[in-house]
């Protein structure tokens, strides 16, 4: 939340979005290094981006559908 104070009001979400899309990649690692030791294998890292990444989309349209989407 502290990045959407030092953006513009109409790039906020584009901002947010690639901000923890980044984020998530680098916890997806994190936790593949914590978890099973081995930094480099991607497809655990991958599964946490692809699964973040769906829900913010699914959530971000159910937003849009109810009228509810933006920041």
């Amino acid at each position: 939340m502290l990045i959407a104070a030092f953006v513009f009001h109409s790039e906020v979400l584009p901002v947010l979005f690639t901000t923890t899309i980044l984020l998530l990649v680098i916890l997806g690692a994190v936790a593949a290094k914590a978890g099973w030791g081995c930094i480099h294998d991607k497809g655990r890292s991958r599964r946490s981006l692809f699964w973040g990444a769906l829900s913010m989309i699914t959530t971000t349209l159910i937003g849009y559908l109810l009228g509810h989407a933006g920041v």
